[in-house]
């Protein structure tokens, strides 16, 4: 039998989030999703569109616009060892984040984020054995 505090979330991880490994050693720090804060700057964002959305009337890509807006800053929150074509290191900013995830060509990065985010295990509360065993970032696994 499982113990409650077994499905327990660490709002601590769900809003400061977790590093985790993606593609050739490239980090993203991703934070739960949804979460507090992803809520309130959807909202906020979302409000200009309120009556198209209630029409039905909202396009898919303006929606798509408005949630990786929302997703930038509140559950993607930074990045490691991500480097340009030239090899330079790319700085992490909402604007660059937005500017990258926006390129279709990198549908399967932001998709990638989204799963990681929804990953409810990720963000449950450790016990003290297990959190030793568990605390190397995780992979994509390809």
């Amino acid at each position: 039998m499982a113990k409650l505090t077994s499905i327990k979330t660490d709002t601590k991880k769900s809003i400061e989030g977790l590093w985790q490994l993606f593609d050739v050693g490239i980090e993203f720090l991703i934070a739960k999703k949804p979460n507090h804060k992803y809520e309130e700057k959807l909202m906020k964002l979302s409000k200009p569109y309120v009556q198209l959305a209630r029409r039905g009337q909202m396009p898919v890509e303006l929606d798509r616009e408005i949630t990786l807006k929302a997703v930038v800053g509140t559950v993607l929150l930074n990045w490691r060892n991500l480097d340009d074509d030239d090899g330079k290191p790319i700085k992490f900013t909402e604007k660059k984040a937005i500017e990258i995830l926006s390129d279709e060509a990198y549908e399967d990065l932001y998709n990638w984020i989204l799963m990681t985010a929804h990953s409810t295990a990720l963000y449950r509360i450790e016990d003290d054995e297990e959190a030793g065993k568990n605390s190397q970032t995780t992979s994509r696994g390809t």
